[in-house]
């Protein structure tokens, strides 16, 4: 195993802007992160029943193109992305209602090919020339501030909106979601649980394993109090049909028409501006954790993260599409291992730890009949979970991002539209609001020279020890 030099990146073999790691070279395995890969596992079946109601494919051939898909996230952190590859999941509704207008069979599926063939397209394009880090770099502080308190308040008006017409809601898990959250919160962010770890290790040891522990208490309540049936295991193994390649692949159903390409356009070029939120979304995340972690530098590339995503949507276009389409990250599972990575070295010594650890139990998960089925009953429990972390972070991290009124106004009345109107409208009222109310082309005429700040503490300020004496 090699050792990192304090102070610089996790060791990696170079290859261009690419940084390759192997698993117990490069990175060690983190326990707690692995189990929660193989915990959640289960959630990547959902695209199941799309296949099915979609494409009428059978269920061992969905099974089998769920396993494809996974084998793809291996790309992100093995080749230098440290995020946990996910789904453009907000774009689900608009897939499935154009889809649903294409008639049944091989048009339906060149529509989800075309989809891939332009998002990849838009990937590569900007990475390659590098326009993608140049573009979320120069991107205001105060648009990003609104990404992330949109994706904390979509979180919490899924789980506790009336008007919420998901299934993972409190109200639908009271026990599941609602108590097991309000314990998994208590374990990762509680102040005086975070200040006694250094004195009392055993506190520290259960943090780690909070949300492990909140998913298996999550099952147990739901199953107890009947919110969710008891689990029901059809085999150990789960068994995969990879005959889709002859008829769901571009070798079996051809290229997509021009006629399809070309009117899918639209559509992809919105899907892309979604999908672009992730990768702020994670790129900040690691930023503002970051400053917590000096003995691990971080290289963040956006190029690089969008090469891999152009690599995995060009793999599902020419093997098998995937109605979430391939995206930069499941943004939940990995807000939580850059929270983890961002508590201290005692967490997990480099980011690349945590979040490959849970991308390999994924997949190891992903074929096992107990994980898969045992589990299957709870996946809105799960996904509850979740939201409720994902919630919490973007919540005191978006927050802790603004620095003057206006930002502040902007960021809140930006974050409300994400979650009530959806990104593509949330981001463009941001960009509205932050010329008319924020941008000065003379520097002398900028917020920090006349608008006073708002009353925050800097978090660099105080760590939690001296804040924790300060206060008895």
């Amino acid at each position: 195993m090699e050792k990192r030099v304090d102070g610089q990146e996790q060791p990696f073999i170079p290859a261009g802007m690419f940084r390759i790691r192997l698993p117990f070279v490069h990175y060690r395995f983190s326990w707690p992160d692995a189990l929660i890969g193989l915990f959640v596992s289960f959630i990547y079946f959902i695209p199941v029943s799309l296949y099915q109601s979609l494409f009428d494919l059978p269920l061992e051939q969905a099974w089998a193109l769920i396993h494809f898909s996974l084998w793809l996230l291996l790309l992100h952190n093995h080749f230098g992305d440290y995020a946990m590859g996910g789904w453009i999941t907000a774009s689900l509704p608009l897939i499935m209602g154009y889809l649903g207008g294409l008639p049944e069979g091989v048009d339906r599926i060149h529509g989800l090919m075309s989809i891939h063939f332009w998002l990849a397209v838009f990937m590569l394009g900007l990475g390659v020339t590098g326009l993608a880090k140049k573009a979320v770099e120069y991107m205001p502080q105060t648009l990003k501030a609104g990404i992330l308190l949109g994706a904390g308040m979509a979180a919490f008006w899924t789980l506790f909106s009336p008007m919420s017409t998901a299934s993972q809601t409190v109200q639908n898990f009271p026990m599941g979601i609602g108590v097991a959250g309000a314990l998994t919160i208590t374990l990762i962010w509680s102040y005086p649980l975070l200040v006694r770890r250094k004195t009392q290790p055993f506190l520290n040891r259960i943090a780690m394993f909070g949300l492990p522990l909140g998913f298996a208490l999550g099952g147990v309540l739901g199953t107890v109090f009947g919110e969710i049936p008891a689990p029901q295991i059809r085999s150990f193994f789960v068994p995969a049909d990879w005959s889709f390649l002859q008829t769901f692949s571009i070798f079996g159903v051809g290229f997509p028409p021009a006629s399809i390409l070309l009117g899918v356009f639209p559509l992809s070029l919105l899907i892309y501006v979604i999908a672009y939120g992730d990768f702020v979304f994670i790129e900040t995340m690691v930023v503002a954790n970051n400053k917590r972690r000096p003995d691990e530098k971080v290289d963040i590339n956006n190029s690089r993260a969008h090469i891999i995503v152009g690599i995995r949507n060009v793999a599902h276009m020419l093997f098998g599409p995937h109605p979430i389409l391939a995206g930069p990250a499941f943004t939940a599972y990995s807000a939580i291992h850059i929270l983890r990575w961002g508590q201290g070295k005692d967490q997990v010594d480099s980011i690349y730890d945590a979040t490959a650890s849970s991308t390999l139990f994924l997949i190891l998960g992903a074929y096992l009949g107990p994980v898969v089925f045992g589990a299957a009953q709870m996946t809105g429990i799960a996904l509850g979970l979740a939201l409720v972390c994902q919630g919490f972070v973007c919540a005191y991290v978006g927050m802790r991002m603004v620095k003057y009124t206006q930002q502040a106004g902007i960021a809140l009345l930006m974050g409300m539209v994400i979650a009530t109107r959806g990104a593509a409208w949330g981001l463009g009222v941001g960009i509205v609001l932050y010329f008319l109310m924020e941008f000065r082309s003379k520097k002398s005429e900028r917020l920090e020279e006349i608008e006073p700040e708002l009353l925050m503490e800097p978090e660099e300020s105080k760590d939690v020890e001296s804040a924790a004496q300060a206060r008895t």
